[in-house]
């Protein structure tokens, strides 16, 4: 088989600054060159004299950028890279929702997919669940949905059996003694969204207090209201109603 005489590239490899380290010390020893040292290495000659020279640069023997200030640099350029992303999504977005789509963001998110962009970072930046969006968009629910409608279920049987006199908090004690792991808030949305309420005991409201120190008054009657014919229009008697202030 005849060669096409192109050098196979070689596979990026990644090293540990230890490593570099060593490598560095070796090249300054002076008993071998660069290229040798490289060489035993499996390494190529040009990254060996950048580890020396940056190793130089690091410890104030040439000028340039030290390690530290190249990985702030690139780490810069990262979010620099990022945050001008995250402007042409949010564009992206106020000229697609003008277009008089849906109020939902999804059918962009969907367009930002198609087109190759990142949905994830589209999802975050339009305050959009990840997970709901791909739902939405296969069809197929997640996980936490089908979590919601098995404890729907649930709910639904201990309300009937508490004859709809349960709410959140003791509905949550029976799920939690039957073993089913779910938070009190999420019982709380479930029984919220699927329109259930428990009965509340009434409060019992004082509407006469008596002040010890007022003086009492003489029973004339004896508490004797039955009616007599021989003495009608001697005893009257009334009634106060009392109705709560708005």
């Amino acid at each position: 088989m005849e060669s096409s005489g192109k050098k196979e590239r070689r596979p990026r490899r990644s090293f540990t600054p230890g490593f570099k380290a060593g490598i560095v010390e070796l090249c300054r020893r002076g008993d071998r060159s660069v290229g040798q040292v490289a060489k035993d290495f499996d390494l190529t000659e040009t990254a060996v004299r950048d580890w020396v020279e940056q190793a130089d640069v690091d410890a104030g023997e040439r000028g340039g950028l030290t390690g530290s200030e190249r990985e702030e640099l690139a780490a810069l350029r990262r979010e620099n890279r990022r945050l001008r992303e995250d402007v042409e999504i949010l564009k992206r977005a106020t000229a697609f929702l003008r277009e008089g789509d849906p109020v939902t963001v999804h059918p962009f998110i969907a367009a930002e997919k198609a087109a190759g962009h990142s949905v994830k970072r589209a999802c975050e930046l339009l305050k959009v669940s990840r997970a709901a969006f791909y739902a939405r968009h296969t069809g197929v629910p997640g996980p936490r949905a089908v979590r919601d409608a098995e404890l729907n279920e649930q709910i639904m049987a201990v309300h009937e059996q508490s004859r709809g006199t349960y709410g959140a908090p003791r509905v949550h004690v029976v799920l939690k003694r039957e073993g089913a792991g779910c938070g009190r808030r999420r019982v709380a949305r479930l029984r919220r969204q699927a329109g259930l309420t428990g009965r509340r005991r009434r409060r019992r409201h004082r509407t006469t207090i008596s002040d010890p120190q007022a003086a009492t008054r003489p029973d004339l009657v004896l508490r004797d209201f039955r009616p007599d014919p021989a003495t009608v229009d001697t005893r009257w008697c009334g009634d106060i109603t009392y109705t709560g202030a708005p």
